[in-house]
């Protein structure tokens, strides 16, 4: 994408809402220069040449979700991140209705009441309130992302042995933000859906969620543009496979051993009969 990017003079704006944080290793000299300044032994050692680098380096606008259940939060809102003094400036006036100057440069003593719309803008910047619990959000964001690391290395000790699930993975040379830990059933092994599954759990007091309905499922795009679920087959099929299991930061390692129980006695109580696997799904 970064070549595509460079070739014909396109600017990239990477949607990075549930990587904050997230790493990938990159090697060369531009990597080592923007590798992380202070390295965390707590991601391991790279290979070889090789460093960590945050996601959201390399587009031109880099955006991350706070939202309450992302790794960090402001309860709602998010950021967008630039090197880039002009992109930057110009996203501070478009999320304030395209003013020439934000409250504190009116309403201050070193501000004047007169501005203008020099652009056209939203309503989308952040209270201060949020603001400012995202500032101490950030400083935690290395220590919240850690218990994240454990809960889901907890959950993947506890449930790879079961077969009827498709556990997450965390690729070589990358570390997952586990943001969320949605596992994939194995639909010819059991005897129930996912909706029965989600509502067994329930009925034990865990909430599941399901991430995420595909958009072009969603009734807009459908009736809109008239898209049915096997144009895009990969993700119909997948979808009825998904469920998200807890995770946050102030689980016990007793809480996620309970969700463990819970879903290996729904499933353990609800299997079928082997029979024959179905076929591979490939992407066309």
């Amino acid at each position: 994408m970064q070549d595509l990017a460079r070739r014909y003079d396109l600017k990239v704006i990477e949607d990075a809402a549930h990587c904050c944080p997230a790493y990938y290793q990159a090697a060369g000299n531009g990597a080592q220069a923007r590798g992380l300044q202070t390295p965390n032994s707590k991601l391991g050692t790279p290979h070889s040449g090789s460093v960590w680098l945050p996601v959201g380096q390399d587009a031109d606008i880099t955006c991350f979700s706070f939202y309450a259940n992302k790794c960090i939060t402001t309860g709602e809102g998010g950021m967008g991140c630039t090197n880039n003094d002009e992109y930057a400036d110009r996203m501070r006036i478009m999320s304030l209705h395209g003013i020439s100057k934000d409250a504190w440069k009116r309403f201050t003593n070193e501000g004047s009441w007169y501005y203008e719309i020099i652009a056209p803008g939203f309503k989308y910047n952040l209270t201060d309130i949020a603001a400012a619990i995202g500032v101490h959000q950030l400083r935690r964001a290395s220590e919240l992302h850690e218990r994240r690391r454990a809960i889901a290395a907890l959950y993947t000790g506890l449930l790879e042995e079961v077969e009827e699930l498709v556990l997450p993975r965390e690729l070589p040379g990358r570390i997952h933000s586990w943001h969320l830990y949605a596992i994939r059933l194995r639909p010819h092994r059991l005897s129930i859906d996912r909706a029965r599954v989600i509502q067994q759990l329930k009925e034990k007091g865990i909430g599941t969620s399901v991430h995420w309905l595909p958009l072009h499922m969603h009734p807009y795009y459908r009736d809109t543009y008239g898209y049915q679920p096997e144009d895009l087959p990969v993700a119909a099929a997948l979808y009825p496979e998904l469920i998200t299991l807890p995770l946050y930061p102030g689980m016990t390692e007793g809480d996620v051993a309970y969700v463990c129980e819970a879903l290996k006695s729904v499933i353990g109580n609800n299997l079928r009969l082997r029979s024959r696997p179905p076929v591979a799904l490939h992407a066309g």
